[in-house]
């Protein structure tokens, strides 16, 4: 799942339902919102064995396209909005710079060009390398962001073993980002709390 922030005035709901890429909005309104939170839901690559061991008689090609389709969609919507920086789902304070560093190894080595059987197979395995950093990491390949952030508190997301821990990850970034359409400001709030933030 990939998690925008925004101010609130910009995309209304409305205009998030007009996206040619979303499929469908929910609105979980708040009392006195001031940003607007965007959770982009995802259909994560997986490697081929874990692939067939889901789908024996699957089309793992396939589902590589479909994975790929839905990222560039994820990529567009995310463009529309003009955000620079989301948060990642399963992207952890402990596993971003590891995240970084395959998006600089990608950066430096080009898809290669060609068709014999060694092109093929070096395109195929930077695809899937691609594909498993998300639509955030081929926009960071692309230049078309500038940061991904965790979206993810490991220690309270273990603990509660639900949506608070990553809300709380979020939370905690924005408490220390400088806020705005393009900074990392908090999300979501537990039952029982005032909850300042409106839900796309």
């Amino acid at each position: 799942m990939i998690i925008v922030l925004l101010l609130l005035a910009w995309p209304t709901p409305e205009e998030l339902k007009a996206s040619p890429d979303v499929a469908a909005v929910q609105v979980r309104a708040a009392e006195a919102p001031t940003h607007r939170v965007i959770h982009i839901l995802d259909w994560h690559y997986v490697p081929q064995k874990r692939f067939g061991l889901d789908t024996p008689d699957g089309d793992y090609d396939a589902f590589l396209d479909d994975v790929e389709a839905l990222q560039q969609q994820q990529r567009a919507l995310i463009k529309a909005m003009g955000v620079k920086q989301v948060h990642l789902e399963g992207l952890t304070a402990k596993s971003s710079e590891h995240y970084r560093q395959r998006v600089e190894t990608l950066k430096k080595y080009k898809p290669p060009k060609g068709d014999d059987v060694i092109a093929l197979f070096v395109a195929r395995l930077r695809r899937e390398d691609s594909l498993q950093l998300d639509a955030p990491g081929a926009m960071l390949i692309a230049g078309e962001l500038e940061a991904v952030l965790p979206a993810d508190d490991p220690d309270l997301h273990a603990a509660a073993k639900s949506s608070e821990g990553r809300e709380a990850g979020v939370r905690r970034s924005g408490e220390q980002g400088a806020g705005g359409r393009n900074g990392q400001v908090g999300a979501g709030a537990q039952a029982g709390r005032r909850d300042p933030w409106r839900r796309a």
